[in-house]
């Protein structure tokens, strides 16, 4: 039965293979301009902020997958992987929250209103995250009813 359910879940993980490789690029982009072209050292600001751009354009990429394919029949086929996107996107966040936190902890001086309001817009906006991650199951789904669901 084992067996069974960790086959599933590698046919699974194959057929979102092309996220998952297009969600490394992203973030293989990023880290290759930090890193490489503007020759930045590696420190976790500059890690953050590879984790950081890259969730933006995963989760965007995540969002636009739905209506891009109704407008170019080519890329519905790749409406299955939103979810996908989705979720690594929401992953990177959470890294960015993680590593984001100990260093505003640390800053030294005064926080300034900009500071606090972008703070306050970024917690709102992670927790919506959460809350998409969290309801993104299937038990989910049925429990809310797919119209409701989506």
């Amino acid at each position: 039965m084992k067996s069974i359910l960790f086959n599933i879940a590698l046919l699974q993980s194959m057929r979102n293979l092309s996220a998952y490789l297009v969600s490394l690029l992203v973030l293989a982009a990023f880290a290759w301009y930090y890193f490489i072209v503007r020759a930045m050292p590696v420190s976790v600001q500059m890690v953050n902020a590879t984790v950081a751009f890259s969730s933006v354009i995963i989760i965007g990429l995540s969002f636009a997958l739905g209506p891009l394919g109704h407008f170019f029949r080519p890329l519905m086929r790749f409406e299955g992987h939103r979810k996908t996107f989705g979720l690594i996107g929401f992953g990177l966040a959470a890294l960015h929250v993680a590593l984001v936190v100990p260093m505003l902890i640390q800053k030294p001086g005064e926080g300034t209103l900009a500071l606090a309001a972008s703070v306050a817009v970024a917690a709102v906006a992670f927790m919506i995250f959460i809350l998409m991650a969290l309801t993104s199951t299937a038990k989910w789904v049925q429990t809310l009813g797919y119209d409701n669901w989506k």
